[in-house]
């Protein structure tokens, strides 16, 4: 461990990646007592939050954020003019989170010398400004929550939908985000872990610089195709808090990066990389394929999978460096073993999930897809019932007119599908796909994506008896599928199904998961694929 020094009275970074304030802190001690006495506000009990460049003061329903009087590697706050250019840029760059922020305050000098908090527009001079927000339960943070286990896969597609929506609103920008920034972030992340691990950090940075290399091309062309835009910056989870609505839970993105266009500035995908990889740290491998599928699903994205490894190894390696800087090694050493294995190659699978409606299809999809061992967060996830809604311009959750099932559109739904297969096994992505395959032109399109494609296929028919798939159909909330239980007691299976393996689920999801695990298992012993 290496101390902190100063240079010119300013905070400089040392071996061990930790600051010291420079002396203008020390000027802040009196406005910090006075945000943390509870007479400022109104007599409520005030907690006090200390971050690497904040005080967050949280009373009643309110909570002001403090810049502090500090100048790091990738900030600056020393002086009073700067702390209110960045409070008003913070403003500026949460725009999606209005139900948390509600202004910018002044901290003013009275008459008789004691501090209050002002009225924007009533600051004449102020001796320091904070940013002012809704207070909310700090329980209800995204990180918190899958800790304790209440976070599920509808509220997982939420987010995804919400950062979605996000991207698409966000300005587009070619000043950052380049093959130079991507180096520079590798070598920054070998710097900071090689005082603790510098073999490890060398190893990594090779192939995180190799992948690099062989996508450089791609990482220009989607610069300049608008997929580098000013986004959050910082997306992980407790930066998002799931806010309670009228239409139930809605997680909502705080805190956006304001101090640096360059950090905010990046790839979709490297932007959606962090939320991922928050939970894939956690074990939580489920949610965030979920995460990642839908939000593929929204934007149809798949061609920038080829970059996906590199940048969940980046935000990976990022984390690293921030546990590495706090002192707490061995958390950086896991960290940044999970970055080395997100770059390890893994050959593209095609798995699918044929049956008749209510047999099981996206249930053990949605189970095997996560698999680490697919690389990644797991296998891309593709849902024919899902392509379907897109197609007419709804959400999986909306309900389409029977027309929206005619045998014609049928043959589009597929063909976009396979299309979207195509695209994210050729980026080098595994893809699992769920449809009825009761079409024998889906099952040749299946077939010929994984020839082309020179992935191994395995191909599942899901089996139960018609009450089952009924009685299933009947309990269905919120699913992407509209079939009726009458309509699903008159399909009929296709016959013969060479190449298929039938998996009968009428016993219940665990045993069927089982045999279909025990058979997938062995294209991961051996590596296989059908170019191999």
């Amino acid at each position: 461990m290496i101390a902190a020094s100063t240079t010119n009275g300013e905070p400089s970074l040392t071996a061990a990646g930790k600051f010291e304030a420079a002396p203008a802190a020390a000027a802040q001690d009196e406005i910090i007592e006075f945000l943390a006495d509870p007479a400022t506000h109104g007599g409520a009990p005030v907690e006090h939050i200390e971050t690497h460049g904040a005080h967050v003061f949280l009373a009643g329903d309110d909570a002001y954020k403090l810049k502090k009087a500090v100048r790091l590697p990738f900030l600056d706050y020393s002086t009073v003019a700067r702390r209110e250019e960045a409070c008003r840029a913070e403003l500026a760059v949460n725009t999606n989170s209005s139900d948390i922020y509600r202004g910018v305050r002044p901290i003013i000098r009275q008459a008789d010398g004691g501090l209050a908090l002002a009225d924007d527009a009533s600051a004449v001079r102020a001796s320091d400004w904070v940013v002012w927000m809704r207070r909310f339960d700090r329980e209800a943070g995204l990180d918190r929550m899958v800790d304790a286990g209440e976070v599920d896969l509808p509220l997982i597609h939420e987010l995804a939908d919400v950062i979605a929506a996000m991207h698409a609103d966000a300005p587009r920008r070619s000043d950052f985000g380049g093959v130079a920034d991507m180096a520079q972030v590798i070598v920054d992340m070998q710097g900071a872990v090689a005082q603790i691990a510098p073999e490890a950090a060398a190893d990594w940075a090779m192939q995180a610089s190799a992948r690099l290399r062989a996508n450089a091309t791609l990482v220009e062309q989607r610069r300049s195709d608008g997929f580098v835009r000013r986004l959050h910056g910082d997306l992980h989870l407790g930066n998002i808090v799931a806010l309670q609505t009228d239409e139930g839970l809605r997680p909502t993105p705080f805190d956006a990066i304001e101090f640096s266009e360059r950090i905010a500035t990046v790839d979709t995908l490297y932007c959606l990389a962090f939320s991922a990889y928050d939970l894939a740290i956690r074990g939580r491998y489920d949610l965030a394929n979920g995460l990642v599928s839908r939000y593929l699903a929204m934007t149809g994205d798949y061609e920038g999978l080829a970059l996906w490894p590199l940048f969940l190894s980046l935000r990976a390696a990022v984390r690293a460096m921030a546990a590495a800087y706090s002192g707490d090694e061995e958390e950086a050493l896991l960290r940044f073993a999970l970055a080395s294995r997100f770059l390890a190659p893994t050959p593209p699978r095609l798995i699918a999930f044929g049956g008749l409606s209510g047999s099981g299809k996206t249930t053990i999809a949605r189970a095997v897809a996560p698999d680490p061992r697919f690389g990644g967060v797991g296998a891309i996830h593709l849902s024919s019932d899902e392509f379907r809604k897109r197609m007419f311009g709804a959400a999986p959750e909306e309900k389409l007119p029977e027309k929206a099932y005619a045998p014609a559109v049928s043959a589009r739904v597929h063909h976009r599908l396979f299309a979207a297969a195509e695209q994210a096994l050729a980026a080098g992505a595994s893809v699992v796909v769920d449809a009825t395959f009761t079409d024998v032109r889906a099952r040749t399109m299946l077939d010929e994506t994984a020839q082309d494609a020179k992935a191994r296929l395995d191909a599942f028919w899901l089996s139960a008896p018609v009450m089952v798939r009924t009685a299933r159909i009947e309990q269905r909330c919120g699913d992407a599928s509209d079939i009726s239980p009458a309509l699903a007691a008159r399909q009929k299976a296709p016959f013969p199904l060479l190449g298929w393996r039938i998996v009968a689920t009428q016993w219940g999801g665990d045993a069927a998961l089982h045999e279909v695990r025990c058979a997938l298992e062995e294209g991961f012993v051996t590596g296989e694929s059908e170019g191999a």
